[in-house]
């Protein structure tokens, strides 16, 4: 899929710890194969939040370098820990497509995506006028209905937007506003 995709960067919201969910070698500079693929991590920074490697996946003969960000999942984030995390990744990743995953689900990931979205609007010129939270999570649900946030991280993904900095954004003002909103967004058009 790395292959075939093209995707440069990993992003990944589980327990490392956990032995089933890990994927890369456990010794650093050490080839280790997996079928036909071939991986060795290149670079290992462990931070307070999440652990970054950079880890060369060689596939018959293709040869490729991709960021890999395994942090715990979303759920134990804070806002503004999140929104730092966002951003620290985005500093690392400046083009290319990332793969996202996580072990509570699909929907975990859309505060990434919105987050991440924001932050490209806000710093590019003539789209950080407006950023329409809203308008993107409508998108996202009518194109994968399985991508519908829980009202939880619904309200997380709110908090994160309000962290990220100045913006023409107009934030809910209440729970009854952001319950209302979260319920237009799952009716069926």
């Amino acid at each position: 899929m790395i292959f075939e995709e093209e995707v440069n960067s990993i992003v990944m919201f589980a327990e490392a710890q956990k032995k089933e969910s890990r994927y890369w070698p456990s010794d650093f500079n050490e080839r280790t194969n997996y079928g036909h693929v071939e991986l060795e991590v290149k670079y290992l920074n462990t931070y307070d939040a999440y652990t970054h490697m950079k880890m060369n996946i060689c596939n018959r003969g293709t040869s490729r370098t991709i960021n890999h960000f395994q942090c715990a999942p979303v759920s134990t984030f804070s806002p503004d820990g999140f929104v730092d995390f966002v951003k620290c990744v985005r500093s690392n990743v400046k083009t290319g497509r990332i793969l996202l995953h996580s072990s509570e689900g699909l929907a975990s990931t859309v505060p990434f995506v919105v987050l991440d979205t924001c932050i490209q609007q806000l710093s590019s010129g003539p789209f950080a006028e407006k950023v329409d939270v809203y308008k993107m999570l409508v998108n996202m649900v009518k194109t994968r209905k399985d991508l519908m946030p829980p009202l939880e991280l619904f309200i997380f993904t709110h908090d994160c937007v309000q962290g990220i900095g100045s913006s023409d954004y107009e934030p809910l003002k209440n729970t009854t506003q952001i319950e209302s909103v979260y319920q237009t967004l799952q009716v069926d058009d």
